[in-house]
C-alpha cells in the first residue's frame, strides 16, 4: 500500500543446529543426514508505530519467540538449505501473522569439502511470492590451478580462493553439485599464459 511504513526488525546471526543431508557428490556411497551448524539472519518488515506510540513491546517482534519456535523439539531434518529457508519463513509468518514480508539468509558453516561456508539468501511475501531472485553463495571455495603472469607461477598448481555468488529466479540449485563442478573446472591454456 502506498505510503505504508516499512520498519525492519533484524535478527542477526542466530545460531542453529539442524540435520542436513550428507554429501553424496564426492563419494559413491550415500551418507545419512548429519547435525550441522547454521547461522540465520532474519529480517521482518513490521510497522513499529504502535509499539513506539504506546511504549508496548508486545506490539513489536520478540526475538526469543522466533528462536523458541525454530528450536522446539529435536533438530529438524531438511533436504537442503532452500528447504530450511522455507521452514524459517513458515515459522516467522506463523509466529507473527501481521508480518507480510521477510528476508532470510542461511549460512551452512561446515559445508562438505573445499569451502569455508555456503548459503542461501532470499526475500518473500507471506503469500510465498519471491521478491527477488534467490542468491546462492560459497565463501572461500578453494580450487587448485596453474595460473599466473610470471613463468615460475605457471609451473605448479596454486590454491585459488573464490567467493561465488549466483542469483537464480527459477529452479532450486544443489550447492554440493555446483561446488564439485567449480572445483573440477580445468582452466583453458590461454589463462595459463598471461604474458
Amino acid at each position: 500500500m502506498p505510503g505504508a511504513r516499512r520498519d525492519v526488525v533484524c535478527i542477526n546471526e542466530l545460531s542453529l543446529t539442524v540435520l542436513l543431508p550428507g554429501d553424496t557428490n564426492w563419494t559413491s556411497k550415500p551418507e545419512l543426514p548429519r547435525l550441522q551448524p547454521v547461522i540465520v539472519t532474519l529480517s521482518l518488515v513490521h510497522d513499529l508505530r504502535a509499539a513506539a506510540d504506546n511504549d508496548d513491546l508486545s506490539r513489536s517482534i520478540n526475538y526469543s519467540s522466533i528462536y523458541a519456535a525454530l528450536t522446539r523439539g529435536p533438530p529438524a531434518e531438511h533436504a537442503s538449505l532452500e528447504a530450511l529457508s522455507d521452514h524459517i519463513f513458515a515459522v516467522a509468518f506463523s509466529t507473527y501473522p501481521e508480518v507480510q514480508e521477510a528476508a532470510v539468509k542461511v549460512v551452512q558453516m561446515k559445508f562438505p569439502l573445499h569451502c569455508r561456508a555456503a548459503g542461501i539468501e532470499t526475500r518473500r511475501l507471506r503469500s510465498g511470492v519471491r521478491m527477488h531472485a534467490t542468491r546462492f553463495f560459497f565463501e572461500d571455495l578453494v580450487c587448485h590451478g596453474i595460473i599466473g603472469v610470471n613463468t615460475y607461477e605457471r609451473v605448479q598448481k596454486q590454491s585459488i580462493c573464490l567467493n561465488v555468488s549466483l542469483e537464480i529466479s527459477q529452479k532450486p540449485l544443489d550447492l554440493s553439485v555446483l561446488a564439485k563442478r567449480i572445483y573440477n573446472v580445468r582452466l583453458p591454456h590461454a589463462l595459463h599464459s598471461c604474458s
